[in-house]
């Protein structure tokens, strides 16, 4: 057995330190952070403005509380990762595809009929838009003329011609 370096009594001094540390750091877990009552933090956003001149001066503040303030960052974080999910479908659309959808349609508009002889610009649609869930896959692409594409945007409907 190895000989302590310190006496009996010393060693029952550090014990206790010890259980009196954890003790303290026990009630203070309990006390501080789960227990104690709620404290309203307000972060409060001021927007001034002097125009060149300083005839004109505009003033605007808004209070925002923890609550707002977390599910706005909450917002704009799943925002920001829709934006990266939709850059990713839409990449997926290589030229390779983009000519097997239009050499598919008879490089032909879908809703009009023209083709490039007539003077537009022919280009690939989704049927269902990135934006509304539509994936880049064969069967949800489609050719269109710029002028029907571009008078569609992402308008899509799951009953109606699209």
């Amino acid at each position: 057995m190895k000989e302590s370096v310190f006496t009996d009594e010393e060693n029952k001094i550090f014990n206790n330190k010890n259980k009196i540390m954890k003790t303290e750091r026990d009630l203070i877990n309990k006390t501080v952070i789960k227990e104690s009552p709620y404290t309203n933090i307000e972060f409060m956003f001021e927007i001034r403005y002097t125009s060149p001149k300083g005839r004109n001066s505009y003033y605007k503040s808004k209070v925002f509380d923890e609550k707002h303030l977390r599910n706005s960052l909450i917002a704009i974080k799943e925002a920001n990762h829709r934006e990266i999910l939709i850059k990713r479908e839409r990449s997926k659309l290589s030229h390779s595809l983009r000519y097997d959808i239009l050499k598919r349609d008879g490089f032909r508009c879908q809703i009009c009929g023209k083709t490039a002889n007539d003077g537009i610009k022919l280009e690939v649609d989704h049927i269902k838009p990135v934006s509304k869930g539509g994936k880049t896959k064969k069967g949800n692409l489609r050719a269109l003329c710029n002028i029907c594409n571009s008078g569609k945007t992402d308008k899509y409907s799951e009953h109606g011609i699209n």
